[in-house]
């Protein structure tokens, strides 16, 4: 079972109590004390969170006489030759928000 599909289905149970026993799959990690924990919310905050979107830094590099500048994105830090028409990072594959 992927992570989307834990989270989508630990979210499921969260709204039935009826199956959440039973087949939900964090079952054990949650807490119903003074306050109601769940993991599977905890999960799915961090799946959209990997999904916004990542900005570029301008790293210097070479010597003083000829410095030039690499795009480095914040999210993963790949630091390969990046073009500014590019809509996502090739290593990791998150949307890229250009600054206008």
């Amino acid at each position: 079972m992927s992570d989307r599909e834990k989270v989508i289905k630990g979210l499921e149970c969260c709204m039935s109590e009826k199956i959440c026993n039973s087949l939900c799959p964090y079952r054990g990690q949650c807490d119903d004390g003074g306050y109601y924990y769940s993991k599977a919310i905890e999960d799915a905050i961090a799946l959209l969170k990997e999904q916004e979107p990542v900005t570029y830094e301008l790293v210097k590099v070479g010597e003083k006489n000829y410095p030039f500048y690499n795009l480095v994105c914040t999210g993963c830090g790949n630091k390969t030759g990046m073009r500014m028409d590019w809509k996502y990072c090739p290593r990791c594959g998150r949307t890229v928000k250009w600054n206008d």
